[in-house]
């Protein structure tokens, strides 16, 4: 969705998309999914515009704290969601309400995608190797069906590559941690008028545990703030609000959803 010069076949799919949109943004399911997994990128073009006109005729978004309401995050994040009344069902735009001082955004840094190719490869063998079960042969398979489409995309300006450095699991230590770029969906409070749907991962040289913990992670946009001076991860597709499980060993989840927001029903 590139900035957005569309696509010349996404007309072809927006009234299709915006009714496909409407079935699915009141269950608060991520249609980034639904795009991520069509055959084309012009789809996923005319579910973001079906979904961006849906929001311009519909009335202000009002969304709901379904699940946490004892743990100030919960509440304070439903506050903050309320403060932005354009937000799109799945806001992958992720404002936060100045007055709200307990909210900090991560400072991001642009990466040169063609200049770390190397970290392109790790993101796709995370996304296609989630249980880490694959060989090392099936891993180089998965890369090199990828990897010309990803690097003539990374030389058109259509995907991108940041990093940052923050405690990414709760372990006391700071790592680098990336962020992948390459779905765009509208976004009401974004200059641009849209963001990626990012996906973030973490090096093996850098956090092996961490690789383990968000390889499984790796297929769901995530976005990190702070809160308190602590990380946690909003997944707009789903409304959820995660906290890194200190205690994860291997055989439970990494990740432990402590809010669920959701919107009224129709």
């Amino acid at each position: 969705m590139n900035t957005l010069p569309f696509h010349s076949r996404v007309a072809e799919f927006t009234n299709a998309g915006a009714q496909l949109v409407l079935s699915v943004v009141c269950r608060a399911t991520s249609w980034v999914g639904l795009a991520a997994r069509s055959s084309g990128t012009a789809i996923a073009f005319a579910l973001a515009a079906g979904l961006a006109a849906l929001s311009s005729e519909a009335h202000a978004i009002e969304f709901k704290l379904k699940k946490g309401g004892q743990f100030e995050l919960c509440r304070d994040m439903a506050a903050n969601l309320k403060a932005f009344p354009d937000l799109l069902p799945q806001p992958f735009d992720m404002p936060f309400d100045p007055a709200l001082t307990n909210f900090r955004t991560i400072e991001w840094e642009s990466l040169d995608p063609l200049e770390h190719v190397s970290k392109l490869r790790q993101y796709v063998i995370y996304r296609h190797d989630r249980h880490r079960k694959k060989t090392a042969e099936e891993r180089e398979a998965d890369w090199q069906r990828e990897k010309p489409a990803l690097l003539e995309m990374a030389r058109a300006g259509e995907i991108a590559l940041e990093h940052a450095y923050f405690d990414a699991n709760h372990d006391g230590k700071r790592e680098p941690v990336y962020r992948f770029g390459r779905y765009r969906w509208p976004a009401t409070y974004d200059p641009r008028g849209w963001v990626y749907a990012w996906n973030i991962f973490v090096l093996p040289e850098d956090d092996p545990k961490a690789v383990n913990q968000w390889s499984l992670y790796s297929k769901h946009p995530l976005n990190p703030f702070y809160y308190k001076g602590r990380i946690f991860y909003f997944n707009p597709g789903s409304l959820i609000v995660y906290e890194p499980n200190i205690l994860f060993e291997g055989r439970s989840l990494s990740l432990l959803d402590i809010c669920y927001l959701s919107l009224p029903s129709k």
